[in-house]
């Protein structure tokens, strides 16, 4: 399988849990919406046009972090706009606070940094815009406040198959293929419940739990189902596919 393999990167992120509503929470990592909404961003795909262009059967995603990070809230004024004036959009009038959560970095890094494994018609296009930074649109790391920097890493072919044996996934992982993990002393992974499709409308189609490890380490497992493997400069990459 053909992959494009390229790193997002910023000073800090906001990635909406779905179930969050005054107090904006976040993920830890970009939900596979997210990256589906990026990538048709710098395509210059219209809004709400492109879920089926990007749909699980047509678009393979993987996610890996590649810094420790943490989450901070934070307190924000918002304009109050529920009725549309000069003085309000100006921020003259009373302003709305909100709680929003943002995900960092952990010292001494001082960037916020994922890595997306992409297999689609339009990997060429993709690779073109990161390589030359032209853009429809600007990328972000959530929130157009959260401004990112893409970098290539690779173009590449990826074995895809079901291995028997557990292997070092380094990216965000289904917890329903997580088979066994191996005792290998104590180990913290983290769980979160994100969006993986929607439907027109901005309807959430599908839900699930992924694993991982918060300083971006890899998870060792014995996986259900096919993963992939792939060689990159640092070595060789273990990776399963949000779907």
């Amino acid at each position: 399988m053909e992959l494009l393999v390229f790193d997002i990167s910023g000073f800090f992120a906001h990635f909406r849990k779905f179930y969050s509503t005054s107090s904006s929470l976040s993920y830890a990592f970009p939900p596979r919406s997210a990256i589906v909404g990026m990538l048709a961003a710098i395509l210059g795909r219209e809004k709400d046009s492109y879920y089926e262009e990007f749909s699980l059967d047509k678009c393979k995603i993987a996610i890996a972090l590649r810094t420790p990070v943490r989450k901070i809230v934070q307190q924000v004024n918002y304009l109050d706009t529920d009725t549309v004036s000069e003085e309000r959009l100006r921020g003259r009038s009373q302003r709305v606070p909100t709680a929003l959560e943002f995900v960092l970095p952990e010292p001494p890094s001082t960037s916020v940094k994922y890595r997306v494994f992409v297999n689609h018609d339009t990997m060429n296009e993709i690779r073109q815009r990161i390589t030359s930074r032209k853009f429809v649109y600007p990328p972000s790391l959530g929130l157009s406040g959260c401004p990112a920097t893409l970098s290539f890493v690779s173009g590449l072919k990826a074995e895809v198959k079901e291995f028997s044996e557990p292997i070092a996934v380094s990216t965000v992982v289904l917890a329903s293929r997580i088979e066994i993990i191996p005792n290998e002393g104590i180990k913290i992974y983290r769980e979160e419940r994100v969006p993986i499709s929607f439907s027109t409308g901005r309807k959430i189609e599908r839900l699930d739990d992924f694993v991982y490890e918060s300083e971006g380490k890899p998870v060792k497992a014995r996986v259900k189902g096919e993963s992939f493997k792939c060689e990159l400069p640092e070595g060789e990459v273990y990776g399963v596919f949000m779907e």
